[in-house]
């Protein structure tokens, strides 16, 4: 299955300071974002990465059995069920809620296939700050009896069984659990039942620790689509981000080459990092709203759709000031030129700057991922070529736009 992708290095190890006592009262997470496109696959995963090195080992185990599994299905239904509509997978998630002890974390889990198939799921995952342990119900009882306490309490609610599975099913909100059973949810409030959580528990939290900034549109923004006329003037493309340290390192870059290019953003992630937003802007290069999370634009409503985009524009607008903010469009996907593919990963430097050249060449544009740690060191080695080019180009008096002058490297 032929295909690209700019998925960051899932697997490698991460150097970390141990965590210490005063940073468990509020972790500064960073967004995770890896993307992986395919002909008939779309696989979009975004995820915390904590101070805590066991924590981020349990999700990582969790998004990469999704994605295996998901690629494993996607591959049955396509021989056995001749599916052959794009299938997608997108992991998106919210902190529900945090303190000095615990982390909780729902993932909310897509699949797309078919024509307007879907399956939802959500994946709730507690952990203990100072260790990186995965938490059960266990852990916040007193003992096995309120263990069983609460299983007859919860049976007489929801009037049936309850698998180990479903007990297990619930989300620790400070106050309270909800716990879920189908369709239904029920609540129990740890004041109403002392006697059954520890009394760690039963001791006042801090509130929930407080999210990325809101931003809010104070005038009417008007939407302005990219055209490949556009992007001429930018012959260097930057997809995803912003990224907390890779977007900075990639502006040092090009400012050293002073070259610019055009940032394709995720708001979710312009939402978590808008600092490195402001910096692409004062370094005069151009932002774009591509996307809200990466779903893709035919598996959403028109409705659901109008809705990411109108939120990606009023986040970029009130960050760079712009009441005119540039959108992407179905005409024009940088992405088909997406250079980062995983089955690079064993090829020498010097032939994937010689890929970086011909996808320069045949597609009228240098294409990099924001999110890619090998990004800042391949445009270190790219770009001076690029700006050569340039130089000469004006020596002899027959400068082009950058699209025209990549195609003829």
């Amino acid at each position: 299955m032929s295909g690209c992708s700019f998925m960051a290095n899932a697997g490698e190890e991460k150097e970390k300071e141990p965590v210490k006592k005063e940073n468990y009262e509020k972790y500064e997470a960073d967004i995770e974002t890896k993307v992986e496109k395919f002909d008939k696959l779309s696989i979009v995963m975004h995820y915390p990465e904590t101070p805590n090195d066991q924590i981020d080992q349990t999700v990582l185990d969790y998004v990469n059995e999704q994605r295996s599994e998901f690629k494993k299905d996607s591959y049955e239904r396509v021989e056995k069920k001749e599916i052959s509509a794009v299938q997608e997978l997108h992991i998106d998630y919210d902190v529900v809620y945090e303190d000095s002890a615990t982390y909780v974390v729902k993932f909310n889990e897509t699949v797309t296939w078919g024509e307007k198939r879907k399956a939802f799921d959500e994946t709730v995952l507690h952990f203990e700050k100072s260790n990186g342990k995965k938490l059960s119900l266990t852990h916040f009882l007193r003992s096995e009896n309120d263990y069983e306490e609460i299983r007859n309490y919860l049976e007489r609610t929801f009037e049936r069984k309850l698998s180990e599975k479903e007990l297990n099913g619930f989300t620790y909100e400070g106050d309270a659990f909800t716990f879920f059973a189908g369709n239904q949810s029920v609540r129990v409030n740890k004041q109403k039942h002392p006697e059954w959580f520890k009394e760690k528990f039963m001791k006042k939290r801090s509130d929930m620790t407080e999210g990325p900034g809101s931003f809010h549109a104070e005038k009417e923004i008007t939407e302005v689509p990219v055209t490949e006329k556009m992007l001429e003037e930018y012959p260097v493309a930057v997809m995803g981000g912003p990224h907390p340290k890779r977007t900075e390192e990639i502006l040092r870059v090009l400012e050293k080459n002073d070259r610019k290019a055009v940032f394709f953003l995720i708001g979710k992630r312009v939402e978590r990092y808008p600092a490195a937003v402001e910096a692409i802007k004062e370094q005069g290069h151009a932002v774009v709203a591509h996307t809200w999370n990466h779903r893709l634009p035919e598996r959403l409503t028109e409705k659901k759709e109008s809705e990411y985009r109108e939120r990606s524009v009023n986040l970029l607008s009130s960050i760079t000031g712009q009441q005119e903010v540039l959108v992407s469009g179905d005409r024009v996907s940088p992405e088909k030129a997406l250079i980062n593919r995983p089955d690079w990963a064993g090829e020498s430097e010097a032939w994937v700057k010689e890929q970086l050249v011909n996808s320069a060449r045949s597609n009228g544009q240098l294409v990099m991922s924001g999110l890619n740690e090998k990004t800042p060191a391949l445009l270190r080695e790219v770009l001076p070529e690029l700006k050569d080019s340039s130089s000469r180009e004006k020596e002899t008096g027959m400068e082009k736009s950058g699209a025209e002058r990549l195609a003829g490297m």
